[in-house]
C-alpha cells in the first residue's frame, strides 16, 4: 500500500517537466495512474475483509463522498493558484501535493504492519448478573 500511496505518485513530479519531453508526463501520468488503481485495490481489499458486511454500504458511501467531495474543492484551488502564481507554479505545487498526502500512511501505524488485518477483534459483553432473573 505504502508503494501505491507514496512510491508512485512521487512520478507526478515528471509532471511540469513535460515542457522537456512529453514522455516525461507520460511516465508521471502513469505513475500517478498505477498508484492510484493499485491502492484502490488494497484498500477495497481490506475494506471488504475488515469491516462487517452490514457496514460496507456506510462505508463506500463515506469513503465516496470524501474522496469525489474534494475534487470541487482542489479544482477551486487549483484554478486560483494558476492565476496567482502562474500555470508552471500551479503545476509543482499541486504535483508535489500528491506524493505528500502518502506520508499520512507513512508516519501511520501501518507503516509497521507486514499484513492488514483480516477482522476486527470482537469485544464479548459479559452478562449482567444483576439483571438475570432466577424464577
Amino acid at each position: 500500500m505504502l508503494l501505491c500511496e507514496l512510491g508512485l505518485p512521487t512520478l507526478a513530479l515528471l509532471i511540469p517537466l513535460s515542457s522537456l519531453s512529453p514522455w516525461l508526463y507520460l511516465i508521471g501520468g502513469f505513475g500517478v495512474s498505477l498508484g492510484v488503481v493499485g491502492g484502490n485495490v488494497v484498500k477495497a481489499t481490506f475494506h471488504q475483509s475488515y469491516c462487517p458486511p452490514e457496514l460496507l454500504g456506510r462505508l463506500a458511501a463515506t469513503t465516496s463522498f470524501v474522496n469525489y467531495g474534494t475534487i470541487p474543492l482542489g479544482a477551486l484551488l487549483g484554478g486560483t493558484l494558476g492565476e496567482l502564481l502562474g500555470l508552471r507554479p500551479a503545476l509543482w505545487i499541486t504535483t508535489a501535493g500528491v506524493p505528500l498526502t502518502g506520508l499520512f500512511l507513512f508516519f501511520s501505524p501501518i507503516r509497521r504492519q507486514r499484513d492488514l488485518p483480516t477482522h476486527q477483534r470482537s469485544v464479548v459483553p459479559v452478562a449482567d448478573s444483576s439483571r438475570v432473573r432466577m424464577d
